[in-house]
């Protein structure tokens, strides 16, 4: 029994002999793996970052925008609109139309043509990586940035240069495109509301001038027929215009001051009309609610709403920004050291089988 056991031990120190002896086998495997990992390091094409870097907007460079009545924007949400205009498929698709990449739109596309290139523009938008820089922070989940990087990996830096470039052209004209149409329709409303309240008052105080003439026109006659000629009152008496409506009133001025009444109404013009005309109309509640503001100021409003606004000096990306080439890492040394180990492990371990078949035939 103790020779059995004696048997089953194993002896260590003559295992490590018996590797050492397999040092060709753990030298040569050890070296495959390393001019395996070489040889990727070699065939490998060289990787390149191009990037471009957009600096926080400025408020000058998208001033029009910010001061317009209209719609209400900030510099980070125009550069959020940006930011997704670089990631369309559609302007995606027409860059890489214009760079000859995909077929043009009027050539007669077929089934896998058309597969072929939504995968090409999904693995371009795909490839576009968009990370902030220069972050400042302000606290366990607070940050800000200064700007954003527009980047993507490429072995052909040529190309994607001129994709880049011309993808951001793109995104910022339809961006400032975009934000101008929203604009500009919201201001063709603003003047269709302003125009038709102003047609509302300028039809109101035509409606009450044709009243007081008829009004004024109706208390001449009667004084006429009753021999009132003279105010009563005297020459000095004056009547209020807005007691034109009341004809026993009138009747006070005689027919003399009521012709000279009429002939002042009718000569004068209906914008002065409309200047204290102000329609109301009762709230729930009982309290009057102005539902169209003096004309005067509807005047004002409508000229605003009418000016023509001019964004011509918006933009996004600075004219002299170019994008940048830079040359990724291989990791050279980490391969081989790698490449090393896993060679070792393995050569060790065939070290091991191989001395241990031999000491099984020999036994």
């Amino acid at each position: 029994m103790q020779q059995l056991r004696h048997d089953d031990e194993i002896d260590l120190v003559e295992l490590f002999v018996n590797i050492a002896k397999q040092w060709k086998l753990i030298v040569a495997t050890t070296a495959l793996f390393v001019a395996a990992g070489l040889a990727y390091i070699t065939l490998t094409p060289q990787q390149y970052k191009v990037y471009y870097k957009l600096e926080r907007l400025t408020p000058s460079q998208v001033m029009p925008f910010l001061q317009q009545p209209y719609l209400q924007l900030t510099r980070e949400q125009i550069t959020e609109r940006f930011l997704a205009a670089v990631k369309n498929e559609q302007i995606i698709e027409q860059v890489l139309q214009e760079q000859g990449v995909l077929p043009e739109s009027n050539e007669a596309p077929n089934a896998t043509s058309n597969l072929q290139a939504s995968q090409r523009v999904a693995q371009t938008a795909a490839s576009i990586k968009i990370a902030p820089y220069n972050q400042n922070f302000l606290g366990e989940e607070q940050s800000t940035y200064l700007g954003v990087e527009i980047s993507v990996e490429t072995t052909k830096p040529e190309q994607s240069i001129k994709l880049l470039e011309n993808l951001i052209k793109r995104a910022e004209t339809h961006t400032l495109n975009q934000l101008k149409n929203e604009i500009v329709g919201t201001q063709a409303i603003e003047q269709g509301k302003l125009a038709r309240q102003v047609a509302l008052v300028t039809k109101q105080a035509e409606l009450e001038k044709a009243q007081r003439l008829q009004a004024i026109a109706a208390a001449n006659e009667l004084s006429a027929q009753l021999g009132l000629v003279e105010p009563v009152f005297g020459k000095d008496s004056q009547m209020n215009v807005d007691q034109a409506g009341n004809v026993d009133r009138l009747l006070w001025l005689g027919s003399s001051g009521l012709t000279a009444l009429l002939q002042a109404e009718k000569t004068q013009p209906v914008n002065q009309l409309q200047e204290n005309l102000l329609i109301l109309q009762r709230s729930e509640s009982g309290e009057p609610v102005s539902i169209v503001m003096p004309a005067k100021q509807l005047q004002a409003e409508l000229a605003l709403a009418e000016t023509q606004l001019d964004f011509t000096d918006a933009y996004i990306v600075s004219k002299n920004a170019k994008a940048v080439t830079q040359q990724v890492n291989k990791n050279s040394v980490l391969v081989l050291a790698a490449m090393f180990m896993l060679g070792m492990v393995l050569a060790t371990f065939a070290a091991l089988l191989k001395v241990a078949l031999q000491n099984r035939q020999h036994n």
